[in-house]
């Protein structure tokens, strides 16, 4: 049976996942919801063309007299409420970019990298209406390597998240799936001021976490970190391989 499917989301990852879920002959998307600033990925442009509605208002406002199956919540910097969720007849999902339960909340690729994790990982979650909460269905993740940016680890987990996404998509359109609960005990809930990257992300040459926090605090169109020396301070650059 064709389920009736919602998108909120951005970013290539975002995309990717409609892309996929639009060539399956058992999911019917009746709305994508997108954000004004999405920096990575047009993604209004491929649903007009596959004719696909798109929102970009409030999903809890457009979603409270709509008929849905499932809702996919991927990369979405908006907190659905426990109305819409639980409208979803089948259920919904959150696709994290971070370890769950040791990372909720924001910047959690950046958090990953400061706290020196070995793997960089995104979370696929049953929703409830606090964020990055839920039953944990599968987990993903990118070797955290000696020069991994934040850029870089976003662009890779990217692809792991979009190919785990893919590999689960029948399994919840059709809820037949193991989860596991959220170890409490462990959860921690990073806050978006958790990083002040205007003074966070000047970045002392003696610093014995000096690679670390230049990784960290590497984002292009974003932040780049500054070196202090000597109470000196330079932006750091990185140059991409060939040029």
């Amino acid at each position: 049976m064709t389920k009736k499917v919602v998108f909120c989301g951005e970013k290539n990852i975002c995309l990717n996942c409609i892309k996929y879920a639009s060539n399956n002959k058992d999911c019917e998307i009746i709305g994508v919801f997108v954000s004004e600033n999405d920096w990575e990925a047009d993604i209004s442009s491929f649903c007009n063309e596959k004719n696909i509605p798109v929102f970009r208002g409030n999903p809890n406002q457009y979603l409270l007299n709509e008929d849905y199956d499932v809702i996919f919540s991927i990369q979405e910097r908006r907190k659905l409420s426990k109305e819409i969720i639980n409208k979803a007849k089948v259920g919904a999902y959150n696709l994290h970019f971070g370890k769950l339960p040791e990372y909720r909340g924001c910047h959690p690729i950046a958090h990953q990298i400061l706290n020196k994790e070995k793997y960089i990982c995104a979370t696929l979650h049953e929703m409830t209406e606090n964020f990055d909460d839920g039953d944990i269905i599968e987990m993903t993740g990118v070797y955290n390597h000696k020069y991994m940016t934040a850029k870089e680890a976003h662009i890779e987990l990217s692809y792991a998240a979009c190919s785990l996404f893919v590999s689960y998509f029948d399994a919840m359109l059709n809820n037949e799936y193991y989860s596991n609960k959220q170890d409490i005990n462990k959860a921690d809930y990073y806050r978006k001021d958790a990083i002040d990257f205007e003074k966070e992300s000047i970045v002392d040459i003696n610093d014995k976490d000096f690679l670390t926090k230049i990784k960290a605090f590497t984002f292009p169109l974003f932040q780049y970190p500054k070196i202090s020396i000597d109470n000196e301070i330079t932006k750091f650059n990185i140059v991409p391989n060939g040029e």
